[in-house]
């Protein structure tokens, strides 16, 4: 052996050969992905050839690269790149196909030494690590001979076999965590959706609004309905496709189709920011009434949405609907409002405030029902254009008109089913159940158009546990929503301060990479959704304050006491206070959660 370097310079020289080896391997993955990639490609859609394609990747391929090179070139690019060799000690040559099978196992053992097996080569004479021991190997410079162990190597080396031993058994209580796996709670398993045809789907309101936007002629709950159809109907073919390593055979996976769009009211969203809302309105009042004559037929089906029993998305969670999908009823339900303003400040005032009272009702029932968070959140903003169009109203001039009055004092309170967030938490649940067992697995078993427990079983490989993933979800959810269903002044005191679900030791050792995807998905945007149906419903009461302060006709140093007398009925319910009043700026405004970032919505500035 060569003696004038040092054990570190030679392990450091080693360490450079692997990396070099390591970039050869990803430049080989590289441009065999760019050659092969429609080969490649459809293993990366489910699980089992995503952990087939990495297993190769990351085990195989790296092996079968260094056994080959050191069985028939005594060397890897990188060992010939340091001017090393490798050679079996006892004859000096070339290692076997078992030596070097051999040296591969242990070199991957070896991780599980807390890195003792790769290190050892430091205080060994002859440079060898726990692969190198074991498979009897010396790895050399191309000038080095093989000499003879050290007797201090011998007996060091008899530590070294009991510290394998360890390591052996180390890895297979390691394998047994690996494989253990924590049962889909009951809640987790009951909150999985059956996405199987209706018994009535026309029922279902979703059909309609989807298509909310089609052409006059068309019938909206049928065009609807057969467009899920045609998406879920595409889908199981596309799962019937199916093979261990992804699709057999190409087939379109079927999404929803982007509806009609509605052309000329993109300035609507303008007219209700402008400083003047009212001037505003009435300056594009030719467009607003023109647009209402082009589409007079969607407020057919407008108003058909309070008269819904539901509002379920049918469409198989493997696929998302997004926003696009709801567009249309957003800027009709602008124009509506914009109409309403018109209406009211042209006379035509208790038809005004009749269609306001539509308008409000439209919005609650779409808040009511949503079944997922996207819905929701469209419903809650829909209601608080609503609330807006209303404060113009109010404040149209200096006197209240008794019809708007009487309207806005008999708003009803938001319903508990209104406030709660549980349908729609438990939607995102579900929007992340099939998707996690076609990537940890396969999507065959969808064919039935529903994810069974059987199915979430078998998406539980190394690592990563489907099971314990849904298990962190469903408890995640459980929490907001049960802090959504809170008493108001409760959900005001707890906000913020909602406990993390605890993480059990077991993920940390067979679930990391599912830990990781856990804690990462977990949005802090879900928390921060929850006030928005307290913060409508306090607006709500400030135009009901706003409304009997003008009626009443009271005066500005008494709006104080008048607003103190009657905060039981028109209060911050966040606190049980009155609401706040702003003599200077003649203000009405209310404090809440994440007042910070909401402290400019929570302002109702009153005309007097």
């Amino acid at each position: 052996m060569e003696t004038g370097k040092s054990n570190f310079s030679a392990g450091l020289q080693r360490l450079v050969a692997f990396i070099i080896d390591k970039v050869v391997i990803i430049l080989f993955y590289f441009v065999s992905f760019l050659l092969l990639k429609g080969v490649f490609y459809p293993m990366f859609v489910c699980g089992t050839g995503i952990y087939f394609a990495l297993t190769m990747v990351i085990l195989v391929i790296p092996s079968l690269y260094f056994i080959l090179m050191w069985r028939f070139f005594g060397a890897s690019v990188g060992m010939f790149a340091l001017k090393l060799r490798i050679v079996e000690y006892k004859t000096g040559h070339k290692p076997s196909l078992l030596t070097s099978l051999k040296r591969i196992v242990v070199f991957y053992l070896s991780f599980f030494s807390f890195l003792v097996g790769y290190l050892w080569l430091l205080w060994d004479s002859r440079r060898q690590n726990w692969a190198d021991k074991l498979s009897g190997t010396l790895i050399l410079c191309l000038n080095e001979s093989p000499s003879e162990a050290s007797q201090k190597d011998i007996k060091a080396w008899q530590t070294g076999k009991i510290l394998f031993y360890i390591t052996i058994l180390i890895f297979i209580i390691l394998n047994v965590f690996w494989q253990y796996e924590q049962q889909l709670l009951p809640e987790a398993e009951m909150a999985i959706r059956d996405y199987s045809p209706e018994d009535n789907p026309r029922a279902n309101g979703f059909y309609e609004l989807y298509s909310f936007s089609s052409a006059d002629s068309i019938d909206t709950f049928e065009a609807g309905f057969e467009e899920v159809t045609r998406v879920n109907d595409a889908n199981i073919e596309f799962y019937k496709s199916f093979g261990f390593l992804g699709p057999k055979y190409k087939v379109e996976t079927g999404s929803l189709k982007q509806p009609d769009m509605i052309e000329g009211l993109e300035i609507l969203q303008e007219l209700f920011m402008a400083e003047n809302v009212i001037a505003a309105i009435r300056t594009n009042s030719e467009m607003i009434q023109q647009n209402m004559q082009r589409y007079d037929y969607l407020e057919e089906r407008y108003n058909r949405i309070p008269n819904y029993e539901y509002i379920n998305n049918p469409v198989f969670q493997d696929f998302f609907v997004n926003i696009t999908s709801f567009m249309p009823l957003i800027l009709f339900h602008r124009l509506y409002c914009a109409d309403i303003v018109l209406k009211y400040v042209n006379g035509d005032r208790q038809n005004a405030v009749a269609r306001l009272e539509k308008n409000m009702a439209v919005s609650r029932v779409i808040v009511q029902q949503a079944d997922n968070m996207l819905l929701k959140l469209v419903g809650n903003v829909l209601y608080r254009v609503s609330l807006s169009t209303c404060e113009e109203l109010i404040n149209y001039e200096e006197t209240i008109d008794p019809l708007l009055t009487e309207s806005v004092l008999n708003y009803s309170p938001l319903s508990a089913k209104e406030i709660s967030f549980r349908k729609a938490f438990m939607g995102e649940y579900d929007l992340a159940v099939a998707p996690y067992v076609r990537n940890l697995h396969s999507p065959r078993g969808f064919l039935d158009l529903k994810v069974d427990r059987e199915d979430v079983q078998k998406a539980n490989p190394l690592l990563v546990k489907a099971n314990q993933m849904l298990n962190y979800r469903i408890q995640r959810f459980e929490n907001l929503s049960e802090l959504s269903e809170l008493p108001v002044q409760d959900f005001y005191r707890k906000f913020g301060t909602i406990e993390n679900v605890p993480i059990h030791w077991i993920n940390y050792i067979n679930n990391p990479i599912g830990l990781i995807m856990s804690l990462t998905s977990d949005n802090q945007g879900y928390l921060n959704h929850l006030p928005l149906p307290h913060d409508n419903q306090i607006h709500q009461n400030m135009l009901k304050a706003a409304a009997a302060i003008k009626a009443n006709k009271i005066s500005e140093k008494d709006i104080p006491g008048f607003l103190e007398e009657n905060k039981a009925n028109w209060g911050n319910f966040y606190t049980g206070e009155a609401l706040n009043w702003d003599a200077a700026t003649k203000e009405l405004s209310f404090t809440g959660p994440l007042q910070e970032q909401k402290a400019d919505e929570r302002i109702l500035k009153l005309k007097l």
